[in-house]
């Protein structure tokens, strides 16, 4: 194998070496996002209305709701292809790159259409703000309506982040970044076209659609393993199978945290319009912790599943066991930031003294678990991996419907606010207990070669 082919990262470059390189997609990927939403709520936090800002924590559960989708066809795409890859099954490779992005555009259309009938009525059991909901429908129709952009970019970039392209959706989405910063005021102000929040949300849909069309144009005519030819659409049924096999997990994973985040704005509302935007921006802002982390835990999942297809066990055990420690020592280094600087984060969401307040006690409750996660999303990633889908399953629907959404739901009934702080800590420990126990075999296999029971 060439060291100038892709396959060289997977399979014989320095394990530290290829896993920075093929996190760099994913990690910057989910910067993006974080740009996006830091933008978008910069800007809002220009308009001085906190009935706008809270709007955005009432309308995350809908955001969330469909990046579920555009993350769980990337994930379960790219893992199936990295076996394929890996077992040199280049031909089906092609069904599965196919079958990904029909299923992406077929499913976006559904969720816009369906929009019109189901928004609303959800909307009303988040928030009994008048205010707050009008601005929330606003954002999140738009939200939806557009999603196909946001479905496809995550499709894409795992696609590419599988064929191991790596340099080019990182100029795409540096350039996004700044189309968006352009846009965005143009769109929200009274001397552009004076769209509001409205605007914060159409922005980010035409820079994202932008960034489609590109990658788009790359993956049919520069990729080298992972092909697809233009308008070639339709849908095989043992690759849809394999991705939704996969998928299915990260579809859960991603969906149980829109349902609890709609219980988290519900339970929050409890104790006014304020502190629903204050632990929302907290909440936020304690994703540009998690940004790393899953990130380096998404790109690991080709190399994990590309060197479990080629039973290259101790090249899983060195890149496990580098990337647990590497990541809990910047959990640490990133929670003593966090406590550190809390109040001027949050001032980056809101100028209202009591809305930052709430925040900055929301961001440093949320260090309690954030040393754990580094090991959590690692040992989440390798059981998909594996294929290990049932376990994955189990873990996510631990985490979300188990633990989080009766502690976001019943302890600030029962504590008040600080049942809204707690909620998250408590269930992130508990899960990482749950996926310790879950992976036992697994573990055994990785660091003691010994063969799964």
């Amino acid at each position: 194998m060439e060291k100038n082919d892709q396959l060289y990262l997977y399979a014989e470059e320095k394990i530290g070496k290829a896993i920075f390189l093929l996190a760099i997609p994913s990690i910057l990927s989910s910067l993006i996002n974080l740009i996006y939403n830091l933008i978008n709520s910069i800007f809002i936090k220009m308009l001085n209305n906190t009935a706008m800002v809270a709007a955005t924590t009432v309308g995350y559960p809908v955001m969330t709701f469909v990046h579920a989708f555009g993350s769980a066809l990337g994930v379960g795409a790219s893992s199936y292809l990295s076996r394929q890859l890996g077992a040199g099954s280049y031909e089906d490779s092609k069904k599965t790159v196919k079958t990904a992005i029909t299923s992406g555009i077929i499913i976006s259309l559904v969720l816009a259409i369906s929009a019109f009938f189901w928004l609303m009525p959800i909307l009303k059991l988040l928030t009994d703000d008048p205010e707050v909901l009008k601005f929330s429908y606003i954002y999140s129709l738009i939200t939806i309506v557009g999603g196909i952009t946001a479905i496809l970019k995550q499709i894409l970039i795992g696609l590419l982040r599988t064929e191991g392209d790596i340099v080019f959706p990182m100029y795409v989405l540096l350039i996004s970044v700044f189309l968006n910063i352009f846009l965005v005021p143009i769109l929200m102000f009274d001397w552009g076209f004076d769209l509001q929040i409205g605007g914060a949300a159409l922005a980010t849909v035409i820079v994202q659609g932008i960034s489609v069309i590109i990658m788009f144009v790359r993956l049919s005519y520069r990729c080298k393993y992972v092909k697809w030819r233009l308008f070639d659409f339709g849908i095989d049924k043992k690759s849809l199978s394999e991705i939704t096999s996969v998928g299915s997990a990260v579809f859960m994973r991603n969906l149980l945290p829109s349902i609890s985040s709609g219980i988290f704005a519900n339970s929050a509302s409890l104790f006014g319009t304020a502190f629903v935007a204050g632990v929302g921006i907290g909440k936020r802002a304690s994703h540009f912790a998690l940004f790393a982390i899953q990130g380096m835990a998404n790109g690991y999942l080709t190399f994990a599943a590309y060197n479990y297809g080629a039973d290259n066990k101790d090249r899983l055990k060195q890149s496990m066991s580098m990337l647990i420690k590497n990541l809990t020592l910047y959990s640490i280094l990133v929670s003593i930031l966090f406590i550190a600087f809390a109040p001027a984060i949050c001032s980056l969401y809101s100028n209202d003294p009591e809305v930052i307040a709430f925040g900055s006690i929301m961001l440093k409750f949320y260090t309690i678990s954030l040393i754990n996660q580094g090991a959590y999303n690692i040992l989440l990633i390798v059981l998909q991996a594996f294929g290990r889908n049932r376990d994955s399953m189990m873990v996510s629907i631990a985490r979300g419907a188990l633990f989080y959404i009766p502690f976001i739901y019943l302890l600030p009934r029962f504590i008040g606010p600080t049942g809204v702080y707690l909620a998250q800590p408590l269930a992130d420990w508990l899960t990482v207990f749950t996926i310790l126990y879950i992976s036992r075999y697994m573990l055994k296999e990785i660091f003691f070669a010994k063969e799964i029971d």
